[in-house]
């Protein structure tokens, strides 16, 4: 495909040469479309490089080629406005909604991109390879502008390149001589000292301190509350063990207290049946009596075990419990109704390789890119459990994500009838961070349907993981 264009291109002008690369501004003689053709001599940079990833992953890459002058990256060049442009040409200040999702975009993409070389996450950061669309949203150029010394670059260097993206996000301005705008939000103010402080090993340690952050969980308040969820979910399964313990314990052990002696008596009567002549204990044991008596306080009674060491709670079980009882949470939208109502449709994967609660979450693999609809749930309206959720309005089904690549998806909610008949749907397309499990959701009313049928439709490349589904009726 790049052969065809390179027939089409006309040279305009060089943007960049060295004896590193060289960057030619092209036209296409039938569209008027501009490209820049980024030839980069020292291969070496790159001989590690997935270039097919490298393509997916940068959406302003056309094409990448090894040629005999060494990697050819043509890259389409659009005359967006630069992040620092767009910002300062704003007649208002930016809303701290959009500011973070500039930020999450910029760290979302430090994730998706950890898998290249520094030099090149160095390039692609560079303030001036970071747009802003016709519509608002942020982009990268792709346009990969190799640092002179790139053979030098560190983990410091890029963490350095992120600190000044923020910093211009918030401010409108870079950092200078190593000052940090005192007018900044605390949290945003220590993660950009961070940066450049050396005090983040790894952009893991980045991404979560951002997304812990205060300014965070109020743009983003369900991933807090998510936690919340789960959180009171565990309490009041421990509540409901404590209160069956105090409810029935007791009494068992009541009735344990009565019963233990009797046991013992009876089976002292059957071993050691007294003759007329003979005493079979006393001939055995002369001490007996003495230890009777010594047994009287002793620790081992089985009283003391019901009243003292039953009531000791092991964690580890508990854990257990937990995580057992949330596979289960999830057992019930994927079950055996889910084969009977897919319709040969792509079912999603009980899978253990990842998991937000329990031991298991349900996959689904895209890895073939066709991004097919793949149903990963069933609500049956008309068990015990649900029934409450039928014939009303709103009703509210949530699932953590998470994704192997920063993308986008869709979930659908179908309602059909018992001959699976379609009555009513409802879809929402969700942003997914990479490595990150979120929480989303979409609603649908239940009016003359039997059952819900949850599906996620992957918009790139990657496998998905669904977990702790939750249907509930919205207030």
């Amino acid at each position: 495909m790049s052969e065809n264009i390179m027939d089409k291109l006309e040279e305009l002008q060089i943007y960049l040469r060295n004896n590193i690369q060289e960057i030619v501004i092209c036209k296409h003689e039938d569209t008027e479309e501009l490209f820049l053709i980024d030839t980069i001599f020292d291969t070496e940079v790159l001989q590690d490089v997935d270039l097919e990833r490298l393509k997916r992953d940068i959406g302003g890459i056309y094409s990448i080629d090894q040629v005999d002058e060494g990697i050819r990256i043509i890259t389409n060049y659009v005359f967006h406005p630069s992040l620092k442009d767009s910002i300062n040409n704003e007649e208002k200040e930016m809303p701290i909604e959009r500011q973070m999702y500039f930020t999450n975009f910029i760290i979302d993409s430090l994730l998706e991109l950890n898998h290249l070389p520094l030099p090149l996450l160095d390039a692609l950061f560079n303030q001036n390879d970071l747009i802003v669309d016709k519509n608002g949203n942020l982009q990268m150029l792709g346009s990969i502008i190799l640092n002179p010394d790139y053979k030098d670059i560190t983990v410091q260097d890029v963490f350095s390149r992120i600190s000044n993206v923020l910093h211009i996000i918030f401010t409108g301005s870079e950092i200078i001589d190593g000052e940090i705008d005192e007018d900044l939000p605390p949290d945003i103010r220590k993660i950009i000292t961070n940066c450049i402080n050396n005090h983040y090993i790894t952009f893991n340690d980045l991404a979560s301190d951002f997304k812990s952050s205060s300014n965070y969980n109020l743009v983003n308040p369900e991933a807090q509350e998510g936690q919340k969820v789960h959180l009171m979910r565990k309490s009041l399964r421990s509540k409901k063990r404590y209160h069956y313990f105090r409810k029935y314990g007791l009494k068992i052990a009541a009735i344990l207290i009565i019963l233990v002696p009797l046991i013992v008596y009876g089976s002292n009567k059957l071993f050691n049946s007294p003759s007329d002549d003979t005493d079979p204990v006393s001939d055995n044991n002369p001490d007996s009596g003495e230890n009777e008596d010594q047994n009287d306080g002793n620790t081992d009674d089985p009283t003391w075990n019901i009243d003292e060491e039953d009531n000791l709670i092991d964690e580890d079980e508990i854990d257990k419990d937990n995580s057992e009882a949330d596979n289960e949470d999830l057992r019930k939208y994927y079950n055996n109704t889910i084969l009977e109502l897919a319709n040969n449709e792509p079912i999603g994967v009980f899978d253990d390789s990842e998991y937000y609660r329990g031991t298991h979450s349900i996959k689904v693999d895209n890895t073939d890119n066709e991004n097919k609809s793949t149903l990963i749930g069933i609500i049956d309206l008309n068990e015990d459990e649900f029934n409450f959720l039928k014939n009303k309005k709103n009703i509210d089904v949530s699932m953590w994500l998470k994704s192997e690549n920063h993308s986008e998806a869709v979930i659908t909610l179908k309602l059909v009838n018992k001959n699976n008949n379609i009555v009513n749907s409802s879809s929402t397309l969700v942003d997914i961070p990479g490595s990150l499990w979120t929480l989303h959701s979409n609603e649908i009313d239940t009016y003359d349907g039997d059952y819900i049928k949850i599906y996620i439709t992957p918009k790139k490349k990657g496998n998905i993981w669904a977990d702790s589904i939750l249907a509930d009726i919205l207030k």
